[in-house]
């Protein structure tokens, strides 16, 4: 990874690409710039996953896991694309490292 773009800025800007595209429980319309850090905890694992090579795909589906395993959220065609639309972000930072 290069010096532009380390683990911990790599941590943060996913971070804030889960807060304010996948927001799966709606924090980011409740409370705009109140709560950055509500999906804190599940960034590490997201940027182990770009780092290892996971696909588009791949991190929709993780992201698809993390709220109905941890949020109880039902899947719905919206909240797919919250997951797809975050994802297509995510992959976009590898540009950066």
């Amino acid at each position: 990874m290069s010096e532009r773009l380390d683990k911990y800025a790599l941590v943060a800007r996913i971070d804030e690409i889960l807060y304010k595209v996948w927001d799966p429980i709606g924090v980011s319309e409740m409370f705009p710039g109140d709560a950055l850090d509500e999906y804190s905890s599940y960034a590490p694992g997201i940027a182990s996953l770009l780092q290892v090579g996971a696909s588009e795909k791949g991190i929709a589906d993780a992201l698809m896991k993390i709220s109905d395993e941890y949020m109880a959220m039902s899947d719905s065609d919206e909240l797919r694309a919250r997951a797809a639309e975050a994802a297509k972000k995510i992959i976009s930072l590898r540009e950066e490292e």
